[in-house]
């Protein structure tokens, strides 16, 4: 969790209106292609239960939840959860795409999820960090958008993997 970007902080005076969005992707390269980015708005009076909720349906040992490394029940089961939660969604899609195209897909889907969620009055944004050279992308999508927006959203990227520095802008 990124504790410098706000989202799931405890409820205080500071920040009891705020609003956070948690933010995962999905590409299908195969033809005819596609990317997905979709997000769940989350206000902060309600992140300390929703994470207690999820987290019920960790592994044993677990300490994330990845679609990627999960069963077909334990996804179906993880999303009915979320779904239970009544949680606001959103879901950018470009397709269809060429796999050479990815960024470019990832960056519009990126830069109109953004403009959504500030729509939504969300302040904060907490994207997985896809490496140095990649997360480099998401910052010129992430400018784009505010330039286009003129919002103030902050953004997190958060490590991948291990226990590197959280990257943040806005």
């Amino acid at each position: 969790m990124v504790s410098d970007c706000g989202i799931g902080a405890t409820a205080s005076p500071g920040n009891v209106g705020r609003v956070g969005a948690y933010v995962d992707e999905s590409c299908r390269e195969r033809p005819p292609g596609g990317f997905v980015l979709a997000a769940v708005v989350v206000p902060a009076v309600r992140a300390p239960h929703v994470r207690r909720q999820l987290r019920r349906h960790l592994r044993p040992g677990g300490t994330r939840f990845h679609w990627h490394d999960e069963g077909s029940e334990q996804r179906r089961t993880f999303l009915a959860e979320l779904v239970g939660l009544g949680l606001p969604s959103l879901v950018a899609v470009a397709a269809p795409i060429d796999p050479r195209r990815q960024e470019r897909a990832r960056g519009k889907c990126l830069e109109r999820l953004l403009l959504e969620l500030t729509e939504l009055g969300t302040r904060d944004v907490l994207l997985e960090s896809r490496q140095e050279r990649r997360d480099v992308h998401d910052r010129k999508a992430i400018a784009a958008a505010q330039q286009r927006g003129g919002h103030t959203l902050r953004t997190c990227a958060t490590p991948s993997v291990g226990p590197t520095k959280n990257r943040c802008s806005g």
